[in-house]
């Protein structure tokens, strides 16, 4: 019988990816048949607007820096599909501009660069942009216990679609600017604790528009909005059991129970949870007649992280179980993708 090797799926549909562009398979475990078993080590290969599949990996890949504009593409953050490739810390460094990061486990990591992208990843400690970060976009992404940073001069910030997830102590959105935009996200506060730190914002006299959001916190004073006076909202949903939160102002659904059936009040991220409100006041409740939320606007969340740009194999029949010596074998394979 004519022996067959099975490639992942991150190799065998490599051809998803734009022609002009080279792909570079990584993997840190030397069993598996990728071309670098370092993300340093492909980078360095690397032209800019490559691209580089990073394998999921008990193993994490360590701290990395980004000095050209590439393509960094995992396989997802959820552990029951795939998993997860991970970076210790990412810098993504001038150069980098239009660089695109989506569907790893990252730490801490900081942007200052132009045109990047980060989508649909899972963020364990902090993403920093600093002042000389522009056209940024940051769309539908976990915060696991982890917070935003918007430098006041970083200019051009989309930050949409994503879930923050607080279960400790720890602000959940720093700065911000005046071309920043919050769109569409979720920010969860399921800590009690009445540390001053346990706040979703940090105090700051930046301007910023925070619209179509849902905050949803455990303690009345950690949802502090009087503490950034230049912060616009419109549209939010805000919601505590513990009492009264302050107001956003006019146009925003103050004190307003979302309508989700999630099992508790206070809902940490789940990959088996649908973020999708019912019917109802809330779900109308957004500046362009759909969704507060990470369902809403024109990205919606996708709890699995799965990248849009490639698809994955999700199954295999063989067509031909039994061929004779030199023969063919014909094989089918099942493949989805991302939505984009």
């Amino acid at each position: 019988m004519k022996t067959l090797t099975f490639l992942s799926s991150l190799s065998l549909l490599a051809i998803a990816i734009p022609a002009q562009a080279t792909i570079h398979t990584v993997h840190n475990d030397p069993l598996y048949n990728a071309q670098y078993s370092s993300v340093d080590a492909a980078i360095s290969a690397a032209s800019p607007f490559d691209t580089l599949l990073i394998h999921g990996s008990g193993v994490s890949y360590g701290n990395i820096t980004l000095n050209k504009s590439l393509t960094l593409i995992g396989p997802g953050h959820d552990p029951a599909l795939n998993e997860r490739a991970s970076l210790n810390f990412l810098t993504i460094a001038s150069g980098s501009d239009s660089s695109v990061v989506e569907g790893l486990n990252l730490g801490g990591t900081t942007c200052n660069s132009y045109g990047v992208r980060f989508d649909r990843n899972r963020f364990t400690s902090y993403l920093s942009l600093y002042s000389t970060a522009d056209s940024v976009t940051v769309r539908g992404n976990v915060f696991m216990g982890s917070y935003v940073n918007v430098d006041p001069g970083a200019e051009n910030v989309l930050v949409s679609n994503n879930y923050f997830s607080e279960a400790s102590t720890g602000r959940q959105f720093y700065d911000g600017s005046a071309t920043t935009l919050v769109l569409n996200n979720v920010f969860v506060r399921s800590s009690t604790s009445t540390s001053s730190g346990n706040l979703v914002f940090d105090a700051t006299s930046s301007f910023t528009v925070f619209a179509n959001n849902v905050f949803i916190t455990a303690t009345v004073d950690s949802f502090n909005p009087d503490d950034c006076p230049n912060f616009s909202f419109q549209n939010n949903l805000s919601h505590s059991d513990a009492g009264t939160l302050v107001g956003m102002g006019p146009n925003n659904l103050d004190n307003t129970a979302p309508t989700w059936d999630l099992g508790g009040d206070y809902p940490e991220f789940s990959y088996d949870h649908d973020y999708t409100m019912l019917s109802g006041t809330p779900a109308t409740g957004a500046s362009d007649g759909g969704q507060v939320g990470v369902m809403g606007g024109t990205y919606p969340f996708l709890n699995s992280g799965l990248p849009s740009l490639i698809p994955r194999v999700v199954g295999t029949q063989l067509e031909t179980p039994y061929v004779p010596v030199g023969g063919s074998i014909d094989v089918n394979f099942q493949a989805e993708q991302g939505q984009p």
